[in-house]
């Protein structure tokens, strides 16, 4: 939809005529199944990405057991196991799950904006979402991300629909149903629902209206969601109370500990796609308060009723402190954990955008967040192809019987596995650390896929391979030196490969 057409409709005319609106929306969905392909395979598959399709390559009963090791439930696992049984578990194939689900979530935000205010901010809401740097990212990662965001937008439309028409339980039915399946694809599920009964309870302290917080509907419907999750309620408790392990794999404990200037970075990071960290402070805080100031006009707004602006701007800003302030004691604000509150920034800029009485103030910020988003999306595209799948290639071309590849990382080795298509078992390097105890993964995390061959998969000591290897590669993540050190004595390098940030050393033991 051109500019020159949203400023030709009318203010008062509550949406597009009929079949143009149809047209409009189908252009943004393609819009963005394109915008999403773009580079599809071109990125680097990395850590998480390849113990997706690692723990989906099982059946499903042991995809379940190797499942309840993991930090993530496993009903994204469970849709990347039947979907690879159809196209296979190549890059593309594996990414294409989350394609579909963030093509669909563009759908949903365009249906449920209609549903609130009008076609024309529908319109604007599903551009925003389509050209949305994180919305773009995610949709382009074998993660559950994606999934998570397109139930969470779902779940958030129906929820609304429940509150407009409170007699109509078939709406919090589906509701349950929804958060069921988002709480079996994140945990952090349970701070979308945390934000959903925080603006219940807002709603509820009004002097008119319905007392939504005492519907006994609601309560049953939150019963629903709590009994229907019991089953990994289990699993969740124990992974808890085997935190220890979970770190030594580096599963958790990886996030730095946070400090004022991560709560505008986590928002230029919803905007851009980038930190904001090369910008001054002052310019850091003013895109942010620039965002939220926008948003407090969506509440002062009649166009939108009250009930609807506190859902959407709940949604976005709730999840976003509660994680913000549980992180000063453990660390949890990572930009991915909160992507399914970030999507309904598109939904709250095309409230706004198409409620604007100024034509020029419309046009002024839909071109302005077109044009933040679009280049951020721009630069999110990889610049090079993928570097790992170079240097395996280049690996396994001139691999040769009985010689050892040594990977340095479990982040990397994971990969290596991925990509990985000759028979031999790449080994990991798992040196005792600085304090005596053993650097081997265990059952937990990760390591959940090499516990049962963890003496032919693990190596502490680079000097017990020239016993059974002549030749040993050794295959590094970014410092070579600091990820093995100095090699053994009578070990010589014959050759170097570098490709992007990894390296491949060739070393003859004499």
């Amino acid at each position: 939809m051109s500019l020159q057409q949203v400023s030709n409709v009318s203010l008062s005319n509550n949406g597009l005529k009929g079949i143009g609106y149809k047209h409009y929306a189908l252009a943004i969905v393609a819009f963005s199944a394109i915008v999403r392909f773009i580079s599809l395979s071109d990125r680097y598959f990395w850590c998480d990405e390849a113990s997706s399709v690692l723990t989906s390559r099982y059946d499903v009963g042991a995809l379940l057991y190797h499942a309840s090791f993991d930090v993530h439930p496993p009903l994204y696992y469970l849709l990347l196991h039947g979907w690879m049984a159809l196209f296979g578990d190549g890059i593309m194939a594996a990414r294409s799950l989350s394609l579909v689900f963030g093509v669909m979530t563009v759908a949903l935000a365009m249906r449920f904006t209609r549903w609130l205010t009008n076609e024309r901010a529908a319109l604007i809401a599903g551009w925003l979402m389509a050209i949305m740097p994180m919305a773009v990212r995610y949709s382009q990662e074998a993660r559950m991300y994606a999934l998570m965001g397109m139930l969470a937008i779902a779940a958030a439309m129906v929820l609304a629909k429940w509150l407009k028409t409170p007699d109509n339980r078939r709406y919090l039915a589906l509701y349950a149903l929804l958060m069921t399946l988002s709480f079996y694809t994140h945990y952090f599920t349970i701070f979308t629902l945390i934000a959903h009964w925080l603006v219940l309870l807002a709603l509820s302290c009004r002097r008119e209206g319905v007392r939504y917080i005492k519907q006994p509907a609601w309560w049953l419907a939150n019963v629903a969601i709590g009994v229907a999750y019991i089953p990994w309620l289990l699993v969740l408790f124990n992974l808890l109370a085997h935190i220890a392990e979970l770190r030594v794999g580096g599963d958790v404990g990886w996030i730095p500990q946070v400090s004022w200037g991560d709560l505008p970075a986590m928002y230029w990071r919803f905007l851009t796609g980038h930190d904001g960290s090369n910008y001054p402070t002052v310019i850091l805080w003013l895109l942010p308060a620039m965002f939220i100031a926008l948003c407090s006009l969506l509440l002062w707004r009649r166009e939108t009723p009250r009930t609807f602006s506190l859902l959407l701007l709940g949604g976005i800003l709730i999840p976003v402190t509660l994680v913000f302030a549980i992180s000063w004691r453990s660390p949890l604000f990572v930009d991915r954990y909160l992507y399914s509150a970030a999507l309904g920034i598109p939904l709250v800029l095309g409230v706004l955008i198409a409620g604007t009485k100024s034509r020029v103030r419309g046009i002024s910020l839909l071109l302005f967040f077109s044009l933040l988003f679009g280049c951020g999306v721009r630069n999110d595209y990889p610049v090079e192809k993928d570097e790992f799948k170079v240097m395996v290639h280049y690996i396994n071309s001139l691999y040769q019987p009985n010689d050892a590849v040594v990977v340095s990382n479990m982040f990397n080795y994971l990969s290596y596995v991925y990509y990985n298509k000759q028979g031999y078992r790449a080994l990991l390097y798992t040196p005792a650390r600085p304090n005596g105890i053993s650097g081997k993964p265990n059952a937990y995390g990760f390591g959940t896929f090499f516990h049962d061959r963890a003496a032919q998969t693990y190596v502490d000591n680079l000097s017990a391979l020239a016993k059974g290897h002549r030749r040993v590669w050794l295959v590094s993540g970014g410092d070579f030196n600091q990820d093995f050190g100095r090699s053994p004595p009578g070990w010589v390098n014959t050759g170097t490969f570098e490709s992007g940030g990894f390296e491949s050393r060739l070393f003859v033991v004499r």
